[in-house]
């Protein structure tokens, strides 16, 4: 699936990826990797808020499965995540983003 649709999907199927101000900036085989502004997911101490990290890394997966599901022809299945555990290292002090996909 392209970028430029997952991040359209994202935004119809799931309107908190719009309040976050989630982009899709790059698709690679066997990954995403999705952005978003620090601005509008900042906590009372200007840095990233954990809430906006967590949703992000669940918009992540939820992204990565959906694309993989696209891809193969499946639109029509039920994804749910049904678990997510997080780990805070350090604060996010910049535009939140992931790793580039493998």
């Amino acid at each position: 699936m392209r970028a430029d649709r997952l991040e359209a999907l994202l935004h119809h199927a799931i309107p908190l990826a719009g309040a976050l101000q989630v982009r899709v900036a790059e698709v690679g085989v066997g990954g995403i990797r999705l952005q978003a502004p620090l601005a509008p997911n900042r906590n009372h101490r200007g840095t990233g808020f954990g809430g906006s990290l967590s949703a992000l890394g669940i918009l992540a997966g939820w992204s990565l499965v959906r694309a993989g599901l696209a891809d193969e022809d499946l639109d029509g299945a039920r994804l749910v995540i049904q678990r997510h555990e997080i780990d805070f290292g350090a604060p996010a002090t910049g535009a939140l983003t992931g790793p580039p996909p493998p």
